[in-house]
């Protein structure tokens, strides 16, 4: 699969950071082989009576969000979104404890609805009379953290909820490497913001510095990770599938993250919003602060999951340094010709006015799109939603020599 390799070995963990949490981090590691429904609801309790049991998350008539990652509209067995079976398990823990349960998520194109049908979630949460949460609008809301002088809209929601539950999908993803507990809170913030922030935001740093500061603005009580079947490589939607076998669960997104890596073999050090929420106070980086409960992430793991590279050294993403040099080491979207189908959702995609890619002449969608280079700000918003897996991320052979994983 072009743009991705190997993932890295574990040599070594994680150097000691000058910021980390006072207390230790407990992750619970669950093993679940399939989708069954049983199987799903007893790793479920299993994971979260490992965390406490589920006082610690939700009162009677709380009112408490499930938020699953609802990238796109594709059916389960392609691994791009939650399993209906995990949000379901996840749904009646919490109902059977008395909490009010809605559902939400802010996709990155198209309607929620249709997405949740498409991906199984809402005949589930029909079933169980959970209705869909208000992610359409939102209200401003100050960031914390380093990035406190800037503000984000918050969808209606999240902030209608007393609590919120994230329930993410183990995979990969071509800006941030993986994509995992942080960066699915991206979607609280709704509709086409997420796009203007990668213009405020267009370097994986900087960007990664914005999730972190979405994660304190509004953190989550509970994080789930489904990880029965991951998606390796051209993630978030482009990938493959991959069976992990493995549920996780955690209050801390950093440390499930952190065990995220691991399972896959991959430096967490190499994972910048991992780096950007550590520094930024939130939760613990070090495997030596995260207490594992259930079985260890090791007789798990998966050593040849294929990750991304690493991005760039930060100094070479900065504007001060000559667009050529940046052009030889930085990756960049391509599309594969075979696989398009001109549907147009890359160009759609495209935050950049004018835009990175577009029709080519007067021909319209009757071509490939075609990508101008010069204004592409390496967002892979188009490599994130192509429904075809058309797009992927090239790695120049500089960028080869210099970031081996």
């Amino acid at each position: 699969m072009p743009g991705a390799t190997k993932a890295f070995p574990l040599k070594r963990w994680t150097r000691h950071s000058s910021v980390q949490s006072p207390t230790l981090s407990r992750v619970a590691v669950i093993p679940c082989t399939d989708y069954s429904p049983d199987l799903v609801s007893r790793a479920v309790h299993e994971g979260l009576n490992a965390l406490g049991g589920m006082a610690q998350f939700a009162a009677p008539g709380e009112k408490i969000l499930l938020k699953p990652n609802l990238l796109a509209g594709d059916p389960p067995e392609r691994a791009v979104t939650v399993h209906p079976e995990v949000f379901g398990a996840v749904a009646r823990e919490f109902q059977n404890a008395g909490a009010q349960v809605t559902y939400g998520d802010s996709p990155a194109r198209g309607r929620t609805e249709r997405i949740a049908l498409v991906a199984g979630i809402s005949p589930v949460a029909d079933a169980l009379g959970i209705p869909l949460a208000d992610f359409r609008r939102g209200e401003t809301r100050s960031l914390k953290g380093p990035l406190s002088s800037q503000t984000v809209r918050l969808a209606h929601g999240v902030l209608a909820a007393d609590g919120m539950v994230g329930i993410s999908k183990m995979k990969t993803h071509g800006l941030t490497g993986i994509t995992g507990a942080i960066k699915n809170q991206f979607g609280t913030i709704p509709g086409l913001q997420k796009s203007e922030l990668h213009l405020r935001y267009p370097d994986v740093y900087r960007f990664s510095e914005l999730l972190a500061a979405v994660l304190l603005l509004a953190p989550p009580r509970l994080y789930v990770m489904d990880a029965i079947t991951a998606m390796e490589g051209n993630g978030p939607r482009g990938g493959n599938p991959r069976h992990m076998g493995v549920l996780l669960f955690s209050s801390d997104a950093v440390a499930l993250d952190t065990v995220f890596c691991r399972l896959i073999h991959l430096n967490p050090e190499h994972v910048p919003f991992l780096e950007a929420a550590h520094k930024a106070g939130i939760g613990n980086l070090r495997m030596d602060r995260i207490q594992i409960s259930g079985s260890d992430p090791d007789s798990l793991a998966c050593k040849d999951f294929q990750v991304p590279r690493r991005p760039p050294p930060r100094f070479l993403t900065s504007t001060y340094v000559p667009r050529f040099l940046r052009e030889w080491v930085t990756p960049r979207p391509v599309i594969d010709a075979s696989r398009c189908r001109n549907c147009g959702a890359c160009v759609a995609q495209c935050p950049v006015t004018p835009r990175a890619l577009d029709w080519p002449g007067e021909d319209g969608p009757e071509t490939l799109p075609v990508f101008h280079y010069e204004r592409c700000i390496r967002c892979y918003c188009c490599q994130e939603i192509c429904p075809e897996k058309a797009i992927y991320i090239h790695v120049p052979p500089m960028a080869r020599i210099l970031y081996r994983k």
